[in-house]
């Protein structure tokens, strides 16, 4: 089994979630802490999806693909 985490991810609908203060402070502190200085989007999520899926990645087993900008080693 193959396992993808994503970290924060910059989507339209993320910020129908929260009051648009909150929201700002939030985001300002998650790009602080992203050391991309930006969160994923969804597309890049699905790139490494795609990757997985891929013939490319066909000896790839037993791993977690964390992909999160940097958030975790920060």
């Amino acid at each position: 089994p193959i396992s993808v985490c994503p970290g924060p991810v910059d989507t339209p609908f993320a910020g129908m979630l929260e009051d648009p203060q909150l929201l700002e402070r939030e985001h300002a502190r998650r790009q602080a802490r992203l050391l991309l200085g930006r969160q994923s989007t969804a597309q890049e999520i699905a790139a490494a999806i795609g990757f997985l899926l891929s013939d490319d990645a066909a000896s790839t087993t037993g791993s977690v693909l964390t992909v999160d900008g940097g958030w975790t080693a920060n």
